[in-house]
């Protein structure tokens, strides 16, 4: 199977608020693909990037 036929599959995240604001998310099913934003959308937004590098780098 291609990479990108892994990026449809349901990874659920975590997130986590930090005390300075923002959010850290993680994919607990992809090791160590963790993640920043500001905002839950940006940090939503940028663990889909990081899955998509994690995939492709597997």
């Amino acid at each position: 199977m291609s990479p990108s036929h892994y990026l449809n599959y349901y990874y659920p995240i975590t997130l986590y608020p930090q005390a300075e604001g923002g959010y850290t998310v993680a994919i607990a099913d992809l090791p160590r693909c963790i993640s920043l934003g500001n905002t839950l959308e940006e940090a939503v937004a940028n663990i889909q990037d990081a899955k998509a590098a994690w995939i492709e780098t597997a």
